[in-house]
C-alpha cells in the first residue's frame, strides 16, 4: 500500500531538501566556533591594591591559551611598567644627547638602541558588561570574540621612516596580528562580568639619521605574533 502525504508534509520535506543544498541556509548553532575554548570559571583573585575581583587568566602560547598564576600576571603587570619607564628613561636621554654634532648621511638610514620583546599593550575589553540575576543561582556565559592589534610609530613621521624602522628592527615585523577564541566565564548572582586581551607588542627605539638635518630619536611597536599566526597576549574576566 502506498503512503499519502498531506500537503503540510509535502512542504516540509521540500524545505528540508532545499535547506541541504543550499550552502547559505545555515542553522547559527552549526556555525564553526573556535577550536579553543577558554574557561575563565569563577571569580579567583581579589587585588587588593587596585580592588579589583579576577577570573582565571590564561596567556597565549605556541601550544594554545594556558593558565597562568595570579602571581605571574602581577609580575607581567610589574615588567610593563618598568619598561614603559625604561622607554621614557631611554627617549629623554636620546632627546638630551647632542645629534647635532653627527654627520648627515648620504641615504638616511635607522639605527635600533633599544629592544623590548614584550611590551604590554593597553587591556582591552573584549565583551559587553555582562549582569547575572540576583533571583538566578548563577550564570555561565559563553561567547566568542577576535581582536586585531596593528603597527603603531611615534606621532608625527612620514611613511618612509615608518618604512625604515621595520627594515631597521632587529625582530621580525609584523604590521597586525589577530586572536580570536570562544571563552566561558561564570558570574556569580547579582554580579557583572567583562572579559579582557592585553595584547603584546614588540618594541623597537633608535634615532633616525636623515640625508640632511640632525638626527633624532624614534620608535615603533610591532604586535607579537605566535608561530601560530595568534596575537600573543593575557585574556581574563573582571568580575564586580
Amino acid at each position: 500500500m502506498k503512503k499519502k502525504f498531506g500537503l503540510s508534509a509535502i512542504l516540509a520535506i521540500s524545505f528540508a531538501v532545499s535547506a541541504l543544498l543550499s550552502p547559505g541556509l545555515v542553522k547559527a548553532e552549526e556555525a564553526p566556533k573556535p577550536e579553543v575554548v577558554v574557561d575563565l570559571g569563577t571569580p579567583q583573585y581579589y587585588d587588593s591594591e587596585t580592588g579589583v575581583t579576577y577570573s582565571r587568566i590564561y596567556q597565549n602560547t605556541e601550544n594554545g591559551f594556558e593558565e597562568i598564576s595570579f602571581e605571574e600576571f602581577k609580575a607581567s603587570e610589574k615588567k610593563s611598567e618598568e619598561a614603559r619607564a625604561e622607554i621614557a628613561a631611554i627617549q629623554r636621554s636620546q632627546d638630551q644627547q647632542s645629534l647635532s654634532n653627527i654627520s648627515p648621511l648620504a641615504n638616511p638610514i635607522y639605527v635600533e638602541n633599544t629592544y623590548i620583546e614584550t611590551f604590554h599593550g593597553t587591556n582591552e575589553k573584549v565583551s559587553s558588561d555582562m549582569n547575572c540575576p540576583s533571583a538566578s543561582s548563577g550564570c555561565a556565559i559563553e561567547h566568542a570574540f577576535s581582536l586585531t592589534k596593528t603597527e603603531s610609530f611615534q606621532a608625527g613621521l612620514d611613511f618612509s621612516i615608518k618604512q625604515l624602522i621595520t627594515v631597521g628592527a632587529s625582530f621580525n615585523w609584523q604590521t597586525s596580528a589577530t586572536t580570536s577564541t570562544t571563552y566561558i566565564i561564570n558570574i556569580p548572582k547579582g554580579a557583572k562580568g567583562s572579559v579582557w586581551f592585553r595584547p603584546y607588542y614588540r618594541y623597537t627605539g633608535g634615532t633616525y639619521h636623515p640625508s640632511f638635518g640632525s638626527p633624532y630619536s624614534v620608535y615603533g611597536m610591532s604586535p607579537k605574533k605566535l608561530s601560530s599566526g595568534q596575537l600573543d597576549g593575557l585574556i581574563f574576566g573582571i568580575i564586580n
